[in-house]
């Protein structure tokens, strides 16, 4: 069964087998609107901070499971001071025997749109052998308040 830990990527002012998913999410503290289309950019980061090489960001979750609520085409999303948006990971952390080493990428670098500051986010990825994790489009968070 997968494993899900929620994380919230506030804005300022201005391990487990088989799969798993986590979620992301955009908190919009802005006075005025904001709005997001497409995919978080992604840079997976190591125990040491360092970008992490070799994995493929696929954009969707259905290449790596069913049922994680990462798949649709993106939308835009038009957030209003404090409503919030998510976007779900995806991966499996299978190993296979001289594939490669495991990868862990205990850090997420997320920006959510280009040009955006980034937040770091801890979602502990183990992606096993596999070097794909599955990134869905920006949803509104309708559970956030």
């Amino acid at each position: 069964m997968p494993g899900v830990r929620r994380a919230r990527l506030r804005r300022p002012g201005r391990r487990r087998h088989g799969a798993a998913r986590r979620r992301t999410a955009s908190r919009q503290l802005r006075h005025r609107t904001y709005e997001l289309h497409g995919y978080p950019q992604l840079e997976l980061l190591d125990a040491d901070h360092d970008i992490v090489d070799g994995v493929r960001i696929l954009q969707g979750t259905d290449q790596i499971s069913t049922g994680t609520g990462g798949t649709g085409r993106p939308q835009p999303v038009v957030l209003r001071p404090g409503e919030a948006a998510r976007s779900t990971l995806a991966w499996r952390n299978t190993t296979e025997a001289g594939v490669g080493d495991p990868v862990n990428a205990p850090y997420v670098r997320v920006r959510a749109k280009q040009g955006a500051d980034p937040v770091t986010v801890m979602p502990e990825l183990d992606l096993g052998t596999t070097g794909k994790l599955g990134v869905g489009p920006w949803k509104k968070d309708e559970t956030y308040r």
